[in-house]
C-alpha cells in the first residue's frame, strides 16, 4: 500500500479534455489509502472510500477481473486421529480398559497476499 501523497491523472478519451485525477494520502488522517479524492478540471472534488470503488470495480468486471480481485482463500482439511481411554464398570469385566481411536476434521483457512509484479499492473485494477 502506497503511504506517500500521490496523484494520478487519468485521461478523457472524448477528447474534450475534462481529465479525471484521483490523489491518495494528502493528509495524515486518510493514510494509509483510506480514503480517495477524485478531482476534475473544473476544481471540483469527491471524496469517496476506498471500500466503494473497490466495489465498483469489482461490479463492472468480468468474471476474470473479479476472480483477480478476489483474495485467495484455500481451505485444508486436516484429519487428526485421538485415541480416548475409558475404565469399564458396567456390561464389560470390571476394569477393562476401553480403547475407542476417532477421526477429527479441523479446517484450517490459509490466505495468500496478493503480490503486485509491476507497476503496469497497479494501473490496470485503477
Amino acid at each position: 500500500m502506497e503511504n506517500n501523497r500521490t496523484r494520478y491523472l487519468m485521461p478523457d478519451h472524448s477528447g474534450r479534455g475534462n481529465h479525471l485525477g484521483i490523489e491518495v494520502n494528502w493528509n495524515s488522517g486518510v493514510k494509509p489509502a483510506k480514503l480517495l479524492r477524485f478531482f476534475d478540471s473544473k476544481g471540483n472534488e469527491y471524496v469517496i472510500d476506498r471500500k466503494e470503488l473497490l466495489s465498483i470495480m469489482f461490479m463492472f468486471g468480468d468474471e476474470s477481473d473479479q476472480m483477480d480481485m478476489i483474495t485467495p482463500v484455500v481451505q485444508r482439511q486436516h484429519m487428526r486421529e485421538y485415541h480416548f481411554k475409558f475404565k469399564a464398570r458396567q456390561d464389560y469385566h470390571k476394569g477393562e480398559a476401553v480403547v475407542v481411536s476417532a477421526l477429527i476434521p479441523i479446517k484450517t483457512e490459509v490466505v495468500r497476499p496478493r503480490v503486485m509484479h509491476s507497476k503496469a499492473g497497479l494501473h490496470q485494477i485503477l
